[in-house]
């Protein structure tokens, strides 16, 4: 199973302002994450951001989407809304429904979750021209030391720099 984890960030590694708002994140951005979306079919997300930008009334259309959440209780109506309580499991659900990537779109601590796993083998970064000086930090929940091999660098328009990196390897630290 293949992880490739998007997100948008500022200049300082935010992906989101402490409230959670990434009203920064550009349309030109936005449109490119859409796309991904659909062609892999399937995304891992936090509670936290799946209620605050989707919800389990109004899920991603067309794709399996996993709910990472602490309460093992919380069930969706909607087939296409799976709650699991650890990163193994999402990829467990992923692959019983036939997917062989998934895109892992945050928060912060399912981030730093995934990747202190040894989960992540890709990421694409879209770097905003933006600093927003607090916030969520792109990985919380502990220290990983993580080596990266840059794939490409892509100009997205509106001064924004895309980093595709491939994940070389994962160092448990705390």
């Amino acid at each position: 199973m293949k992880v490739v984890l998007y997100m948008a960030t500022s200049a300082d590694g935010l992906v989101a302002k402490k409230d959670g708002d990434s009203d920064w994140v550009s349309d030109v951005d936005a449109a490119v994450f859409d796309k991904k979306i659909k062609e892999l079919g399937c995304i891992v997300v936090g509670r936290t951001t799946f209620d605050q930008y989707y919800g389990d009334l109004y899920p991603v259309e067309g794709v399996t989407n996993i709910v990472l959440t602490t309460d093992d209780a919380r069930k969706s109506e909607k087939e296409s809304v799976v709650f699991v309580t650890s990163a193994r499991d999402a990829l467990e659900i992923a692959k019983k429904k036939g997917h062989q990537e998934i895109l892992l779109i945050g928060g912060g601590t399912v981030n730093g979750m995934f990747l202190k796993e040894g989960l992540v083998d890709e990421m694409i970064l879209s770097v905003h021209p933006k600093v927003l000086g607090e916030g969520i930090r792109l990985f919380e929940g502990g220290e990983v030391d993580v080596d990266l091999e840059l794939k490409s660098v892509k100009q997205l328009g509106e001064d924004l720099v895309q980093l595709r990196y491939k994940v070389k390897k994962a160092s448990r630290l705390s």
